[in-house]
C-alpha cells in the first residue's frame, strides 16, 4: 500500500515537472532578463518598443522579443538596402520580425493611442505599420514623405 501511493505521488510529481517544463516560454537554456540583455549589448543604440528591443550591429539587424521581463525569442538579418519593395511584402498580420526583415530596423514612434512603428525607407520618406494588441501587423496605409505628408 505504501509503494503504491509512493509510486502514485511520483507520478504526479514527474507529470508536475513534464507540464512546467514544456510551458517553458524561451527557447534558452538558462532566462535572460531584460535588464542583464541591455547591459550585454554595451552601450549600443537601441530603440525599444512594447517588450521589443531593435539594434544594428555591424552587418545585421537585430530584433528581441520580451515577456515578463524575460527574454523569448531574438533573430538576426542581415543588414540590406531597403526599397518599396519590401514595403509592398508586407501583409496583415505579419510579425515584427517578418517586417523588419524586409524593411530593416523602426526609428521611431509617434502615434498616441495606436500602435505603431515608423521605418526609413531609401527613397527619403518613412512607412508607418500600425500593429494589434499581438504586434501583428493591422495596417500599412500610410507613407509619410517629407514633401507631402500622408500619401
Amino acid at each position: 500500500m505504501i509503494k503504491k501511493c509512493i509510486c502514485l505521488v511520483l507520478i504526479f510529481v514527474l507529470a508536475l515537472l513534464f507540464i512546467s517544463c514544456s510551458q517553458n516560454e524561451t527557447p534558452y537554456a538558462e532566462k535572460i532578463s531584460y535588464d542583464n540583455y541591455l547591459l550585454n549589448l554595451n552601450d549600443k543604440p537601441v530603440f525599444r518598443y512594447r517588450g521589443y528591443v531593435f539594434f544594428a550591429n555591424e552587418n545585421e539587424f537585430c530584433v528581441a522579443e520580451f515577456k515578463n521581463d524575460y527574454l523569448i525569442k531574438e533573430m538576426s538579418f542581415n543588414k540590406q538596402d531597403i526599397c518599396n519593395d519590401g514595403y509592398k511584402k508586407i501583409k496583415n498580420g505579419m510579425s515584427v520580425f517578418d517586417v523588419v526583415s524586409l524593411i530593416g530596423l523602426p526609428t521611431n514612434s509617434f502615434t498616441t493611442g495606436l500602435s505603431s512603428l515608423d521605418f526609413e525607407s531609401a527613397e527619403g520618406g518613412k512607412y508607418r505599420i500600425f500593429w494589434d494588441s499581438d504586434m501583428k501587423v493591422l495596417d500599412k496605409t500610410h507613407v509619410l514623405t517629407e514633401n507631402n505628408g500622408f500619401d
